[in-house]
């Protein structure tokens, strides 16, 4: 038979009361926010305040151990115990910490990380504004389409050609292969497709010229002053080549014939 005296009795109540207190008082969880795009104000009571997300709008609040920040763009105050620690992992986020002494322990891993201490005293616990509306898309852009080519266009087709043409303001497309072709009198343009071609051109001043062909070789002059024509070569093994003028008539040699093909000024 166990016997207990009143102190005995007095102290087994104490200890199984502050059992029970124990046992019923409530484990603060953290205070966490998972997400992006929220505005909300948070209640550490003691635990730590974390943040995975972007562009939030946060206010913690009772006195948190720590914040952890793991996004981009967030804007957070917060309520630290003396000593707490900040962390964050991102770019752009923007922290305002109290109390002011002692400051938190701050580690930041990113771009455009800011922060800072608060003034003193409790944040004014209010929720802070979402960011301002997304700025209207620019204008729209009007564009002006550049005016038709009108030119005619002269097709040369055939293989082996020896061609003397006048192509006075004309598009000149040669499709054939392995020809000689003696242009005068100011093409507005010379596209060449065809292969192995061998070409002598006057062109207009600022004509176009267009090479897709392989082995073509062409010479060409202006027919006046003004400016150099847009030559594109995608041919391989092709070139063209500016030929200076000189006074008198220009004399094209070609294997058994020689032609003028129009007098420098």
């Amino acid at each position: 038979m166990v016997s207990l005296t009143r102190a005995g009795v007095i102290g087994a109540l104490t200890v199984s009361a502050a059992t029970c207190l124990l046992a019923s008082a409530p484990a603060w969880a953290d205070a966490a926010v998972d997400g992006s795009r929220r505005t909300e104000m948070l209640d550490c009571v003691g635990a730590d305040a974390i943040v995975n997300g972007d562009s939030n709008r946060l206010v913690f609040h009772g006195n948190c151990r720590s914040l952890r920040v793991n996004g981009a763009g967030n804007v957070v105050q917060i309520e630290l115990t003396p000593g707490g620690s900040v962390g964050v992992v991102g770019d752009d986020n923007h922290i305002l910490y109290t109390p002011i002494v002692p400051g938190p322990v701050i580690a930041a891993q990113g771009n455009g990380n800011e922060v800072g201490q608060g003034t003193g005293g409790s944040l004014a616990l209010t929720a802070p504004a979402l960011p301002d509306a997304p700025p209207p898309p620019p204008p729209t852009m009007t564009l002006t389409p550049a005016p038709a080519d009108t030119a005619a266009t002269l097709v040369l087709d055939g293989e082996a050609q020896n061609r003397d043409i006048n192509c006075t303001g004309q598009n000149v497309l040669i499709r054939g292969s392995d020809g000689r072709f003696v242009l005068h009198g100011g093409c507005h343009s010379i596209t060449v497709q065809g292969r192995a071609d061998s070409i002598q051109a006057e062109l207009q001043p600022g004509a176009r010229v267009a090479i897709g062909g392989d082995a073509v070789t062409l010479n060409y002059t202006l027919t006046m002053d003004g400016p150099p024509p847009r030559v594109t070569v995608t041919g391989a093994n092709s070139q063209a080549t500016y030929v200076t003028r000189t006074p008198g008539p220009v004399v094209v040699t070609q294997p058994g014939a020689t032609t003028v093909i129009g007098t420098q000024q």
